[in-house]
């Protein structure tokens, strides 16, 4: 029951990290493109892609280690978090010599010149920022890191917008985001502290050398994740219309919000496959084969309303000029599905060492993803490029359920997959059928069939929702202060 509380605890504040620091940014867009304009807002948006995709670099995915070792050896948390930041933190800055002055020579622009050197310098306190979140995930202390980075954003956002307000250009803003990343490391390295986290400045050569040999395949994902990530839009620019863009965009726009799902609940789960991983072999494929079930009933009422309510949702959220893009919501919400048992397979593998088996389904379904949608866009346009995500997700999670069975363990979830995705599509339907006589109606009559089927194939027990709801009343209690 701990280790299960500690999952819900860990999975709520990821879920709600994940949630609300896109709301905190979105006030700094709402300024910028209302007081500055929109070329500010391309040089922004420019300095923001440059730092999300730097923060997903900046470990060299090397974070993976740190978590699954440290939840094996908790008394070695400082070791290994001093010796990655060194090692890490050394060939950033060695990137960094290169980059910025690259950076500095190709923009002619000189304000992006300072804001794009300011960003790509965030990088370095990015490193024990990464680590610190990898060390406390592993203590099973989401909430502590949750706390800083969502401080972090707000702390961004407000200053952020009080220079904007001000006249000041994206420079300053770049500023401000670097000083915001050097305090937040400060902070996050006080917590290790307080929570325990003895450091020891202590070369370990062998330690070293397992990091350096680990960078080709776990430095690769992260890349291959971006390319696999934005090949649909980039295709479709090219070869659609830009109108196939927005109603593609729209559509994916809402299911990257419901995707944070799924990942939140991966991460909350990959320390206790790593502590599980070497122990007694039944209780990780047993662990394995629950996660990928509560992950699915977890996500899987999300595609009934997303499926369900396309058209309502479209128009609702982009107004009538994007109507049309219902089809690609309603295939889109179906990659839910296959996304989750990737994400939760991606954990089994990593807890087992096997992370070259992640990079290997990245690669094949990047290429997959590529060629269908140069086969489906020019055909079908914007639903062209859903019907391409949907396949070559499918293939991901068909491919990363293969290989885990036959290299790592056997999840065993085939039948809970197929009854799942009865149960959903059963629910979507009902949800369809109803949609023009009450949208509310459709959706809670989808969801109650849908709960009925999830009962009636016995896919939750009368003790889960029984655990579920006392970890949920413990939550409550905890973090509400008792509130009812």
């Amino acid at each position: 029951m701990k280790a299960s509380h500690g999952l819900t605890a860990n999975f709520l504040f990821l879920m709600a990290s994940n949630v609300l620091s896109p709301v905190f940014s979105m006030v700094l867009v709402l300024a910028i493109s209302h007081l500055q304009g929109v070329e500010m807002l391309g040089k922004y948006s420019l300095v923001m892609t440059i730092f999300i995709v730097g923060q997903s670099c900046a470990t060299l995915g090397l974070s993976i280690i740190i978590t699954r070792e440290v939840s094996k050896a908790p008394q070695l948390a400082g070791h290994y978090f001093l010796n990655a930041c060194a090692l890490t933190g050394g060939l950033i800055a060695l990137a960094l010599a290169a980059l910025v002055p690259g950076a500095w020579s190709v923009q002619h622009d000189a304000e992006m010149r300072l804001a794009v050197a300011l960003t790509l310098l965030s990088l370095l306190p990015s490193v024990p920022m990464a680590y610190g979140e990898a060390v406390l995930l592993a203590f099973g202390r989401a909430a502590d890191y949750v706390s800083v980075g969502l401080a972090e954003n707000v702390a961004r956002a407000a200053i952020g917008t009080l220079l904007v307000f001000s006249g000041y250009d994206v420079a300053a803003i770049a500023a401000a985001l670097l000083a915001m990343r050097i305090l937040a490391s400060i902070v996050l390295v006080v917590v290790l502290r307080h929570r325990g986290v003895a450091f020891s400045a202590r070369f370990d050569r062998a330690l070293w050398r397992e990091l350096i040999a680990q960078v080709p395949v776990l430095g690769s994902i992260p890349i291959v994740n971006q390319i696999y990530a934005r090949s649909d839009i980039l295709l479709l620019t090219s070869l659609g219309s830009w109108r196939d863009v927005g109603l593609y965009s729209a559509g994916l726009r809402l299911i990257d919000l419901a995707r944070t799902l799924p990942m939140a609940y991966s991460k909350a789960i990959y320390p206790i496959l790593s502590r599980l991983y070497g122990q007694r072999g039944d209780d990780f494929a047993a662990a394995s084969r629950r996660f990928v079930r509560h992950g699915l009933l977890l996500v899987t009422p999300l595609t009934v309303v997303l499926c369900g309510c396309s058209p309502v949702l479209i128009t609702a959220f982009y107004g009538a000029s994007v109507a049309g893009g219902e089809p690609s919501l309603a295939t889109l919400s179906w990659t839910l599905v296959p996304h989750t048992i990737a994400c939760v397979l991606a954990q089994a593998l990593f807890a087992a060492g096997r992370q070259a088996i992640d990079l290997r389904v990245n690669v094949i379904s990047t290429v997959l993803s590529i060629a269908a949608n140069v086969t489906l866009i020019p055909w079908l346009g914007a639903t062209g490029a859903a019907i391409a995500m949907l396949l070559s997700m499918s293939v991901y999670a068909s491919l990363q359920y293969f290989w885990t069975k036959h290299h790592v363990v056997d999840p065993r979830a085939l039948e809970w997959v197929a009854k799942i995705t009865a149960a959903t599509l059963l629910g979507a339907v009902v949800t369809v059928v109803l949609l023009r006589a009450n949208p509310i109606v459709a959706v809670a009559a989808g969801l109650a069939v849908y709960g009925g089927a999830v009962l009636g194939f016995g896919l939750v027990t009368r003790s889960e929702l029984d655990g579920w709801r006392t970890q949920l009343d413990s939550m409550r209690t905890r973090y509400l202060w008792g509130a009812s």
